[in-house]
């Protein structure tokens, strides 16, 4: 009788360890899932130091990825600020007035077909959409592209008098012969001037030294300043 009753408990018992040991792996597999997403957005995630100058703009960048970018932006008290932006299609302004935080972005998203692009400073800006040709090709090349990211590595400190150039993007002699045969003569156009993203006070002389703005960018900027 005990014999039966023992041989009758080994199917039961030999089930329950299979079903925890499938229980087990699900929840290693969910572990390892959660820790994959959790180590993911980590590494997207840098810290911000702000310094306490009240003569300086403080700069982190805090995802640097194709086609979109986030800065955190520190500036001083009793500053008018202006955010510029040149290249894909136009110019554009943003203003930041006295001693806050801000986030800037940079994105241009590929849709089926269909291209858009969103330049953000303080919840203003300008979006809207840019031929699926051009992102496109940025995104191909972009490894190719002469990029220049303000606080890319840390936090970086700038003189409140100084324009910072927040992203700049030219495009290398090699990248353009590509670029006027794969692209139409108007989209190659607009790669001759930089892409450009600019912080400074409204009237810092320091925007007459930047570099590589065309001459639609200067008329605008004479025009808001």
């Amino acid at each position: 009788m005990n014999r039966f009753l023992g041989r009758a408990w080994l199917p039961l018992m030999l089930a329950g360890i299979l079903w925890g040991g499938i229980a087990l792996y699900r929840d290693s597999a969910a572990y390892r899932e959660v820790k994959s997403v959790y180590d993911r957005v980590a590494s997207e995630i840098t810290r911000f130091s702000p310094g306490d100058d009240p003569d300086r703009i403080y700069v982190r960048c805090m995802v640097n990825k194709p086609l979109h970018l986030k800065w955190q932006i520190a500036s001083p008290a009793a500053a008018h600020l202006i955010g510029v932006r040149q290249g894909l299609g136009g110019s554009g302004r943003a203003t930041i007035q006295g001693a806050q935080e801000v986030i800037c972005r940079f994105a241009v998203d590929l849709g089926h077909g269909q291209a858009y692009q969103q330049w953000q400073l303080a919840g203003s800006g300008s979006s809207g959409g840019i031929e699926w040709e051009l992102a496109s090709f940025l995104k191909r090349h972009w490894d190719e592209l002469q990029i220049s990211v303000a606080g890319e590595d840390e936090t970086q400190a700038f003189d409140s008098l100084q324009v910072i150039d927040l992203l700049r993007i030219e495009f290398p002699s090699s990248l353009l012969r590509t670029a006027e045969q794969e692209l139409s003569t108007p989209l190659y156009q607009q790669l001759q001037s930089p892409v450009l993203l600019c912080l400074g006070i409204s009237d810092s002389p320091g925007w007459q030294e930047v570099s590589g703005l065309n001459d639609m960018t200067r008329r605008f900027m004479n025009g808001v300043r």
